[in-house]
């Protein structure tokens, strides 16, 4: 009898084994069943926390190595950036004669395990598809076959990773002929009909650029709006490494005034127009910029010419700001217009600095914005921006937490 009972158990055992060895290729093939099991004990004792708007992290491959501190129970989605769609429509594999920087950390053991870290934690995977080439993008919107390319190579993504989401974000410099824009249409008809056919459930996104209401560019948000699940606001970067002066990364309010060049209340505004604010997701940046100036105090100071020795610009992230002490707070103001903080400070070689950024206060107030106009969540550029400091996560699961 006892014999009998023993090998009831050990059937037992290895039926369950098996089972779970099972379900874990099938649910989670990029990874091992060690992983899944350490994730699906790690999800339960760490639940992912129900909030009210879809809470995206946009994670680049150059900062994989700094995500130690997310936060996947305060996620609904973390995103890969990117991959890149090439001028036939493939996703690109090889550059000159190396592995693409995207391709080559999207095949890593890292990024495979960490696709079921994130949906056994309760959240989405997606992936970004990027076209930042102007002649790669015409290239690609004249060429039917092209587009099919991208349709085969994105559908095989999706089923051998089991992603839930696909963001395309094509950015095109300056103002493309009309066919482009009728050909983006034409493309994301097909793109989207294929999803639903052959991969049905992936939520499809496109991103915005802050004009794309009122300078379509390649967007007709008319015709692309009953395509797309999501149109994510790239509301940010007002002022970069190219401005000709210091600014707001991603100021409130100030268009109307003249104060700053755009700003984020007026790009949605116009988004609104065309897009339901159910389908809106907000951009915000956990960043901003220090650039070395001319004059310190003024509003907007004259950066330094490209060919100064001491001309620098460079993304200061919220990390950077807290760890490295300067700008010091005696040397900052808040921007009532902007709803953003504004430095200056000299540095060690005796050349001022302008600095604008996102704090805990600025953070807040775009979360609350997204909030209060009823979109459907916010979108993180970039996931670890915020290094260990636990400041932004706290601010968003007050936000959002149901």
């Amino acid at each position: 009898m006892l014999k009998k009972i023993g090998a009831v158990v050990v059937l037992l055992v290895v039926v369950l084994i098996g089972g779970f060895l099972v379900y874990a290729h099938v649910n989670y093939p990029t990874t091992s069943a060690g992983n899944v099991l350490s994730d699906l004990v790690y999800a339960r004792q760490h639940p992912h926390i129900a909030l009210s708007k879809q809470t995206i992290a946009f994670l680049p491959y150059w900062r994989l190595d700094n995500i130690q501190y997310a936060r996947y129970d305060l996620l609904s989605e973390v995103n890969f950036f990117s991959l890149t769609v090439g001028p036939d429509g493939h996703i690109v594999q090889v550059t000159g004669n190396q592995t693409e920087p995207g391709w080559r950390w999207w095949n890593t053991q890292q990024v495979k395990d960490l696709i079921p870290r994130v949906q056994t934690q309760g959240g989405d995977f997606g992936l970004t598809l990027a076209a930042l080439n102007n002649s790669d993008i015409r290239s690609f919107l004249s060429s039917t076959s092209a587009q099919q390319n991208l349709i085969s190579d994105t559908l095989d993504q999706i089923h051998a990773r089991h992603l839930n989401s696909i963001t395309l974000d094509f950015e095109y410099s300056g103002t493309p002929r009309a066919v482009y824009r009728r050909d983006f249409t034409a493309f994301a008809q097909r793109f989207a009909a294929a999803l639903r056919q052959q991969a049905s459930g992936t939520t499809l996104s496109l991103t915005l650029p802050p004009l794309a209401g009122r300078e379509p560019g390649l967007f007709d948000l008319s015709r692309l709006a009953p395509l797309f699940d999501r149109f994510i606001g790239m509301t940010y970067d007002y002022y970069n490494a190219s401005s000709d002066v210091a600014g707001p990364d991603a100021p409130m309010n100030g268009f109307s005034s003249h104060a700053f060049v755009f700003d984020v209340t007026t790009a949605y505004h116009d988004y609104l127009q065309v897009i339901p604010r159910t389908k809106i997701v907000m951009g915000i940046p956990y960043s901003g910029w220090d650039w070395a100036v001319r004059q310190g105090t003024a509003l907007l100071s004259r950066v330094l010419p490209a060919n100064n020795p001491n001309n620098y610009a460079a993304i200061l992230s919220y990390g950077r700001m807290r760890e490295s002490g300067v700008p010091r707070s005696a040397q900052c103001r808040w921007d009532q217009v902007a709803q953003e903080t504004r430095c200056r400070y000299v540095d060690s070689k005796g050349v001022r600095h302008q600095v604008w950024f996102e704090n805990n206060r600025s953070i807040a107030v775009k979360d609350s914005y997204a909030k209060t106009n009823g979109f459907a969540g916010i979108a993180v550029w970039v996931l670890g921006y915020d290094s260990k400091y636990p400041d932004l996560w706290n601010i968003l699961r007050q936000t959002f937490q149901s």
